[in-house]
């Protein structure tokens, strides 16, 4: 009998140091932190604490609902809601 291994992902996998095609950008879970480089034509993202759980949120989404990479998955909110 053949038996599957079905991973779903939680939102700590996303935490970590990116270089989107935009910049550079950083998700960090234990702090509630994201700083998106470029994020907006005039400068840059940083949330914290609810406002950062939100689009860690919305990124874990995309990331867990698609055939993307974590990377893919963030570019994907950059692409949606930044410039």
């Amino acid at each position: 009998m053949k038996s599957e291994i079905t991973v779903n992902p939680d939102r700590s996998w996303l935490h970590g140091k990116y270089d989107t095609e935009y910049g550079k950008a950083e998700i960090d879970i234990f702090y509630s932190t994201v700083f998106i480089e470029g994020f907006f034509s005039e400068g840059d993202l940083f949330a914290q604490g609810d406002e950062a759980d939100s689009i860690i949120e919305d990124i874990h989404q995309y990331w867990v609902a698609g055939d993307l990479t974590q990377l893919e998955a963030l570019e994907k909110y950059i692409n949606n809601y930044g410039y």
